[in-house]
Parts: structure tokens; sequence; C-alpha cells
């Protein structure tokens, strides 16, 4: 058995009084994975049993945090309140109790970007903003990170090419987009894949060295974004 536990938080920070259970099972390419959902006040668990509990750590995460999201957005639509959640400490079997450790994005420029360009960028221009909110949204959401991560860059992309948030992007812009920043499609084609997958299936397996790597890529096209519009405007 594995049990994942976090705390759930409203806007202002106060615990919500909230009560919510769910049991699911989540099936795996090795077996399946009975799994229970419970919010109680602020405070969050996921307990996940079955004969494949020895899935890798960041698989077990991966579908606690699918079972916690989908708990607080039902409540979101219930209550009409917002809210946000962290997933804290992992417990197994065995008895070890580890503390999770964000996500972080690996480094992908040698070039240091000055932070107050870097704000006065982000506070000029909404589609950045919306581009980065995604991104910081991938970072925490791991289950979701590869729509997030893919919708960052197609902000990003119609920025580039001066396109409102509802124009489609033509062949043409993705040329245009990726010459400019100096980037190009093999950088950006296991992410779309990834993205395309969990579009149409929630529990899309991923392991952490792809994790890792749609992070390096999201954060290559937001650097190299920031970058290009820092030197030329």
């Amino acid at each position: 058995m594995a049990l994942v536990s976090g705390t759930l938080r409203l806007p202002n920070g106060e615990l919500p009084n909230y009560f919510a259970n769910k049991s699911e099972t989540v099936r795996m390419a090795t077996g399946d994975l009975s799994c229970e959902g419970t919010i109680l006040g602020g405070h969050m668990t996921v307990k996940i049993e079955g004969p494949q509990i020895e899935v890798l750590d960041d698989e077990v995460l991966r579908i606690a945090g699918y079972i916690i999201d989908n708990l607080v957005l039902t409540r979101t639509v219930i209550e009409g309140v917002g809210a946000s959640y962290t997933i804290e400490n992992y417990w197994k079997d065995t008895g070890f109790v580890s503390r999770i450790s964000p996500d972080q994005a690996p480094s992908v420029e040698t070039t240091a970007l000055e932070e107050g360009k870097v704000y006065d960028l982000i506070s000029q221009n909404s589609q950045l903003r919306y581009a980065v909110r995604d991104f910081n949204q991938g970072l925490i959401y791991c289950q979701d990170c590869p729509y997030l991560f893919y919708r960052a860059i197609e902000t990003l992309a119609r920025l580039v090419c001066g396109k409102d948030d509802f124009q489609n992007l033509s062949k043409k812009d993705w040329r245009v987009f990726h010459k400019k920043i100096g980037t190009k499609y093999d950088d950006l084609k296991e992410l779309h894949n990834f993205a395309i997958r969990r579009h149409h299936e929630p529990q899309a397996h991923f392991t952490g060295h792809q994790h890792l790597a749609m992070m390096k890529a999201a954060r290559l096209f937001l650097m190299r974004t920031i970058a290009y519009f820092l030197a030329d405007h």
C-alpha cells in the first residue's frame, strides 16, 4: 500500500470545510490499482493498493495527483470557490516517509535573464503572462504537464507571430516562430506527442526521464521567446 497526503487551501489561505471521498480503479499497463481519495477539511489523502503497487514512485505520485485534482475540481464546481493544493508526503509499506520536493525544469540556456526585465515584459504582455502561468501550472500539476506545457508553447507562438488567442496557428506560423527564436520542431516533437496522448488518455504513462525532457523543452521555448523579445523590442 502507498499513502500520499497534502493540504488544500482557499485563495485567502484558509483551510476549507470540505469533505469528499472517491474510490476509483486506475488501469496500468502492468495491472489495476485500487485508489481511494479523501478530502477532510483542508487535509487530503490518497490510498493506493494493488498487486502492482511497486510501480515507480513518480508514477504513484502522478496517480495520486490525478485523483486529488479531480476531487478538488469537483468541489470547485459544487462550491463555486477556487482552491489550490500541495502534495507533501509519501508513505509506503516499508514505513519510509518522504517530503515531496517540487519539480524543477532544468536550465537550458547559459545566458541569465535579468529579473527586472523579465518582470516588466510579463507585466506588459498578457499573452506572455498566460504562457508563463501555464508553464507554472505544468510544474505544479505533473499529471497534466504535457497539455499545459504544449498550450504554453502555442501561446508563445501566437505572441511571436502577432496572432491573438483565438487565431489558429498555420504551418507557416510555426516555421516563422521556430526561425525567430532559433528552435526546430524536433525540440517540440516529444512534448507534442505526449500532449496529444494526454488529451485522449487521462492516465497516459510517461517516465521520469520523459517528464524531465518535457520540462526541459517547455523551458527552452519560454526562455528563447523571452530572450527574443528582450533583444528585439
